[in-house]
């Protein structure tokens, strides 16, 4: 067992919580002062509260972000919070948990901890089984605390062209509940550090803390890039040694190696940056020795552990990051790939793969396939389909994929849609490949091309209600044969952080062709145009060069200006746009409009075939009320790919029009039910599934905002989402009589466990009086409304103030240990009370308002003087509407501050005799 975890040399044994007291055991950067290494005083961050939540709940955890963002000491702190008598298992692996759980080991009240969990993915590693096995019947029993470098992250759930290589990884990553934490403090999070400022080191830290992340600074990541870019050019022959040894250890990560390297195999690696490297051992010993060194740091460049050399993970982001670091050698790669062993021939199959290294991507694959694990050769199986696809040897492809199929242990799962889609894509590929002059044998330019692209401009508007995209193309038929026709491909993912939930989504709301109003001309006539593949989320059509009148094929040597467009509605277009440049093509230019109210961002990067990605410089002009972001390039490489993702923030311009309140109400209440509605449907596609329910509560809220700016104009509102996101409310500085706010999915958690306790709320200001609220539970389409002044409704019927038909209370779960709960739990208990937990705060009180319960207790909170109130805002105007009682904990009359809530009729209260529990 000591060959497969961490094991307490006292015990012999797992080692408890309470008995783990230096977080750099587990993998924590250590912070110096002084020469003495030591972990500094923890700084509350922002994502504490949610840690706690998703290991409470959820029982899967991964935070994710970059190097010395402070992941594995947040996760560590969270780790500290749970019952101490718990063990923790440190796996070597992903292989030895499949030996621990074969081997028997209860993993019973233990936390997995999985810090650089992509170390335990992979074929033969952590996939879902394991994790199914590992999580067992009561997950909430078993912990799972994971981090994970961002780059890491976001290369395994790309939109990439071939996800089947990534799937196991993808599915054990979006089981988890993922929290991502920036590098940099949030002001809260800076005020905080402040507090601790009798700590020097944390002191100096906020000093810098507008140049450098707190983890970053203290982990002196910045100071040991600079002493090896530094180093490189030393004139010191053992510390230009030294760093060659540290970028042999970050290249060998960056083509996919993932475990550390043994001394010999680091040392084999060397001639490839040194003309003469050191061959002595003395020489050698020095060499490594710089590397290694620890002195006025807290970690040396490389890290010389007992199961291998590894480089200080800052290095290796920081690597990926800066756009002029030297890409891996070629002899590194072909060094790697040919004494790599099967399992890590996989890995960096894939990093050749992504780095359009298809040659070194298939040797790899191949020496994959001589693995005894039946999970390295499917995956071996299913990359060398992929390199295959990628070259046009489509029978090859799919042959490979039948292998895959062959050996997987669900047969169809890894190949089917590897073939089918495939095959469909088979005909346009080669017509591309074919217009372009590639060869497919190669995948080299073999000729000057049919076809090239003298000028190619595509616009995108923003409509308010969807997208209008208009693409012009200015041809020239260098060939010997006549064009007759051209293919386009219409594709969408409503969220593409998320293929699994976008395929979801798209099968309920799937592109219909005959809504896209697809229209073609060139040279001012009208084309016809065929549809070759019709799914739900892609269509590929094929324009044609002619009319009811006949052809106008554009013959040898012609030119012809051709230009196309089609529409597509908010509900199906996600945030982005992307364009791969398929045909020699001259000059790309790129325009995308919104309202100017609407405060767009637009980003934009270049992704060419060696795996480059390089940020493009969008210019933006505003026009007339609308913002125009525009881009061009000249000669834009082959095969290299352009993406454009855009945020949206609402402005600040116009005021909302005058109109009666009841009106209001009422069209913003059909907007509740008109676009919360879907919800029910969608409930199951959430399960274990926490980046989809983000997704989906972020794309609602959105929704639901704009229908608010359709009625009101810009208007200050306090969205639960948003502000997660960043730290204010929407349109915070609006002019306007009103204000809003918003929980576009209050009781998230009991959603995602398939619980119907779950509601959209929104409640209205006007003149800084809360005036009106709606509470929405679509899973039983009950719509409450009320006006202050007026009774409540329900569905437009009165709601009356009947006594509580049942005593039952709702508390919230996360006051639960606090003093005054205790007692107030205590004495309900003692008079025949039952206590539930609240899920849904608006809809338990629209429920005190019905009679349906008898009272609820829970805290709001704030941050800074803004008062969290999206979950209580409606409901309490429902309740307090309905007679029932307001209250904080003392009996006093609620007032909008932070702090303990009652609500309930006089029976309650009185039963809860609160000057006894003060």
């Amino acid at each position: 067992m000591r060959s497969l975890c961490w094991i307490d040399e006292n015990t012999g044994w797992l080692p408890d919580i309470g008995d783990i007291a230096d977080p750099v055991a587990l993998g924590v950067h250590a912070a110096v002062s002084g020469g003495e290494r030591s972990t500094p005083h923890y700084v509350a961050r922002d994502i504490d509260d949610d840690l706690d939540d998703a290991l409470r709940q959820h029982g899967f955890a991964l935070i994710v972000g970059h190097s010395t963002s402070g992941k594995s000491r947040a996760a560590y702190e969270a780790m500290r919070r749970l019952p101490a008598h718990w063990t923790v298992l440190v796996p070597r692996d992903g292989a030895a948990l499949h030996t621990l759980l074969d081997d028997g080991l209860d993993l019973k009240d233990t936390v997995v901890w999985l810090d650089d969990i992509e170390r335990y993915l992979g074929p033969g590693g952590l996939d879902p089984h394991l994790l199914r096995r590992l999580r067992g019947d009561d997950p909430t029993r078993v912990v799972a605390l994971a981090t994970m470098r961002a780059n890491e992250y976001t290369a395994r759930l790309s939109d990439g062209d071939s996800p089947e290589l990534m799937r196991a990884d993808q599915q054990v990553l979006r089981a988890a509940r993922t929290i991502h934490l920036e590098r940099s403090l949030t002001p809260a999070e800076r005020r905080r550090a402040q507090e601790l400022a009798a700590d020097p080191r944390i002191l100096d830290a906020v000093r810098h803390a507008q140049q450098f992340g707190l983890g970053e600074f203290l982990a002196a990541g910045p100071r040991l890039w600079r002493r090896w870019k530094q180093a490189i050019t030393d004139t010191d022959p053992a510390v230009r040694a030294g760093a060659a040894l540290v970028s042999a250890a970050v290249d060998s990560r960056r083509a996919g190696l993932l475990r550390p390297l043994t001394t010999d195999e680091l040392f084999a690696l060397l001639p490839y940056y040194l003309p003469a490297p050191p061959t002595d051992g003395n020489a050698r010993h020095a060499a490594l020795g710089w590397a290694t060194d620890t002195t006025g740091t807290p970690t040396g460049l490389l890290l010389d552990t007992p199961v291998g050399i590894g480089s200080f993970d800052y290095l290796l982001d920081e690597a990926q990051r800066d756009h002029d670091h030297p890409p891996v050698p070629t002899d590194v790669w072909k060094h790697l790939v040919l004494r790599a062993r099967p399992a890590d021939a996989v890995h960096i199959g894939m990093a050749a793969y992504w780095a359009g290294r298809l040659d070194d991507a298939e040797l790899a694959f191949r020496a994959g396939l001589d693995a005894t694990a039946p999970e390295i050769v499917t995956r071996a199986a299913l990359g060398l389909s992929e390199v295959a696809h990628l070259l046009d040897q489509f029978d090859e492809a799919r042959r490979w994929a039948q292998v895959a199929a062959r050996r997987a242990s669900t047969a169809q799962t890894a190949a089917d849609p590897v073939i089918q889609h495939r095959d469909l894509l088979a005909r346009s590929e080669q017509w591309y490949r074919t217009a372009a002059g590639i060869d497919a044998v190669d995948g080299g330019r073999s000729g000057p091309g049919r076809l090239r692209v003298e000028h190619e401009h595509a616009a995108m508007h923003h409509t308010g209600h969807g997208y209008t995209q208009r693409t012009y193309r200015r041809l020239t038929n260098a060939s010997g044969q006549t064009l007759d026709r051209y293919p386009i491909r219409i594709a969408v993912e409503r969220y593409p952080d998320d293929p699994e939930l976008s395929r979801s989504h798209h099968r309920r709301h799937p592109l219909v062709t005959a809504d896209l109003g697809i229209w073609a001309r060139c040279d001012g006539r009208r084309m016809t145009w065929s549809v070759s593949q019709d799914r739900d989320d892609y269509k590929e059509i094929w324009l044609h060069f002619a009319d009811e009148d006949g052809t106008f094929a554009v013959p040898p040597g012609g030119h012809a200006d051709l230009e196309y467009g089609y529409t597509v509605s908010d509900l199906q277009w996600g945030p982005w746009s992307q364009r791969p440049i398929r045909v020699p093509t001259h000059r790309f230019s790129a325009e995308f409009t919104f309202a100017e109210d609407l405060r767009a961002v637009v980003h934009g990067t270049e992704t060419t075939l060696t795996g480059r990605t390089t940020a493009l410089p969008i210019a933006e002009n505003r026009v007339d009320g609308r913002s125009i972001f525009t881009w061009e390039t000249a000669d834009p490489p082959l095969n290299s790919r352009y993406r454009f993702s855009w945020q949206l923030r609402p402005g600040t311009r116009s005021v909302a029009p005058s109109r009666t309140i009841t009106a209001l109400t009422d069209a913003l209440a059909e907007q509740v039910r008109t676009l919360a509605g879907g919800l029910p449907a969608r409930q199951h596609d959430t399960r274990s599934d926490p980046a989809g329910l983000a997704a989906l509560e972020w794309s609602l809220e959105q929704q639901l905002l704009a229908a608010v700016r359709d009625l009101l104009g810009p208007v200050p509102v306090l969205a639960e989402e948003y502000h997660h996101r960043y730290g204010e409310a929407v349109d915070r500085n609006a002019t306007s009589r009103y204000r809003l706010v918003l929980d576009p999915l209050d009781g998230s958690t009991s959603y995602q466990h398939g619980s119907d306790t779950y509601a959209t709320t929104l409640a209205l200001w006007q003149d800084g009086r809360l005036v009106s609220g709606i509470v929405y539970q679509p899973s039983t389409d009950s719509l409450y409304q009320a006006l202050r002044g007026q009774p409540p409704t329900i569905n437009g019927a009165p709601i009356t103030a009947l006594a509580p038909t049942t005593r039952t209370a709702a508390v919230k779960s996360t006051v639960a240990t606090h003093p005054f709960v205790i007692a107030a739990r205590q004495r309900l208990t003692a008079l025949g009370y039952t206590t539930e937990k609240v899920e849904s705060s608006a809809l338990k009180l629209c429920w005190i308002a019905e009679g349906r319960r008898a009272g609820l207790i829970k805290r709001i909170a704030a941050d800074d003087e803004l008062l969290l109130e999206w979950g209580v805002a409606a409901g309490m105007l429902i309740c307090h509407q309905a007679g029932r009682h307001l209250t904080d904990w003392t009996g006093a009359p609620w007032q909008p501050r932070a702090g303990g809530l009652l609500a309930g009729d006089d029976t309650f209260l009185t039963d809860l005799d609160l000057s006894a529990l003060q």
